[in-house]
């Protein structure tokens, strides 16, 4: 007997439909594992909030998995048969016993490895990006290429046992055999419809959302879409099961049927004014800044500083295309590092390092660094590690350790008591460097790592 034939592109269009495609008695059903999944996530955030027992904690993620499952099974079994279909099947699947582990936990595994194969397309994305910009390209592409082919091979077998899934959500026979014969001649198609153009899309969505991951519109425009996708991934498991088994009947593709199905759809508009209420209420949240007495905040528009506001109370602010960011002129900032120093008679001696600095000029910081303190750490250990390998560099040794043993090796600007040691300098002129930063160095030490 010839084994069904796939074709790609129709089942990732119509997967693409079909979330908008389901019966209002299909959703009704599926309100049961939504509410299930609500109910829980609520408990987890109490749980997260009162800083319960992290054991507790852990316990409470369980029924979130599992009414995730419950949904994900569900989904499937409503795609593929619809809330009407048949109830007895050529064989039923066993809900207790032995055969009910395996099954979950064959579920378990296929879900897992499925996961992983996704998320390992985005590295192969960057290490192509990579190999083609390096000085051997050729060299570079065939090593990713030959990861690839690796990765590939080991996935083929889970995306032909992976139609297990959906055969436990319309209550089929799973047997191994019969999974991996169900797929015979299309184990190709199934790697690209689950894997690589799944993967492609994770991958290339994450790089894009990366950059804005901080900005509340970009994260709810993140979760709906992630949401989607994954409706979507199911969708591609349950129609290309149908396809296999011949159970799914097999809809239009044309692209006018496709707009009057989704235009159609019971849970489309309902959708969309959720979505619009959802944005309307985080852009009213994401308008109001507050600031503190003795903090300023600066307001960036697309990235660039606009304004910095100091008065104390309730600041307005532009949703989604200005973001501010509050910062206090009372905070300490501390780095610490260690490195290796060459003395004056050429020894190596090991120094670790710890240094403190605060903010100054809180406008200048605001417009110099837009409040973040990454760029000024590194600028400090630079200008700091510069400093003592100057100092270092002019003595000997046993001097350097007999400073460190002395205990003249801490220094800060509200100790008035002048150092016989020459480190006693480097305060005053890293802070002459930083002053154009809006930032000082209110003190530092160090000793023998």
């Amino acid at each position: 007997m010839t084994p069904p034939r796939m074709s790609i592109w129709p089942i990732v269009i119509r997967s693409l439909v079909a979330p908008f495609s389901l019966s209002a008695a299909s959703w009704k059903a599926l309100l049961k594992p939504v509410l299930a999944l609500a109910v829980f996530t609520g408990l987890l955030i109490i749980i997260s909030k009162f800083s319960l027992n992290p054991t507790l904690h852990v316990f409470a993620q369980v029924p979130i998995w599992a009414s995730i499952a419950w949904f994900a099974l569900e989904y499937q079994c409503h795609l593929v048969i619809g809330q009407l279909g048949p109830k007895s099947e050529d064989r039923v699947w066993r809900r207790s016993g032995a055969y009910f582990l395996v099954l979950v936990f064959l579920g378990l595994m296929l879900a897992l490895l499925l996961g992983l194969l996704l998320y390992l397309v985005l590295p192969a994305i960057v290490w192509f990006a990579m190999a083609i910009n390096s000085p051997k390209p050729w060299l570079a592409t065939g090593s990713v290429l030959i990861w690839s082919l690796v990765v590939g091979a080991a996935a083929y077998p889970v995306v032909r046992f992976a139609l297990a899934l959906p055969a436990i959500a319309v209550k089929h026979e799973v047997t191994p055999k019969r999974i991996w014969n169900l797929s015979r001649g299309n184990g190709i198609k199934l790697l690209i419809l689950l894997v690589i153009i799944p993967g492609l899309i994770n991958g290339f969505s994450s790089m894009a959302f990366e950059a804005y991951s901080k900005q509340t519109l970009i994260m709810l425009l993140a979760g709906i879409l992630e949401t989607y996708f994954a409706l979507c991934y199911l969708s591609i498991l349950a129609i290309s099961y149908g396809e296999l088994t011949g159970r799914l009947i097999a809809p239009e593709t044309s692209l006018k049927s496709i707009v009057d199905q989704i235009l159609s759809s019971r849970i489309l508009w309902p959708l969309v004014l959720m979505i619009a209420a959802g944005i309307g209420l985080a852009s009213v949240i994401d308008a109001v800044y507050k600031v503190e007495p003795g903090q300023h905040v600066l307001v960036s528009r697309f990235g660039k500083p606009d304004r910095v506001e100091s008065s104390p109370g309730l600041g307005v602010k532009i949703p989604f295309i200005e973001q501010a960011r509050q910062v206090s002129e009372k905070e300490r900032y501390k780095i610490e590092g260690n490195s290796r120093f060459f003395t004056v008679n050429k020894k190596n001696i090991s120094i670790k390092y710890t240094a403190y600095w605060q903010v100054v000029n809180a406008e200048t910081y605001l417009q110099t660094t837009a409040g973040q303190p990454h760029p000024v750490n590194r600028r400090l250990e630079h200008l700091l590690q510069h400093q003592i390998r100057d100092k270092v560099s002019k003595l000997p040794q046993k001097q350097v350790q007999k400073i460190m043993e002395a205990g003249a090796n801490e220094f800060s600007i509200e100790n008035d008591r002048v150092s016989e040691s020459s480190f006693g300098a480097v305060l005053e002129e890293v802070n002459t460097r930083v002053k154009e930063l809006g930032i000082e160095m209110t003190a530092w030490h160090f000793e023998a790592a």
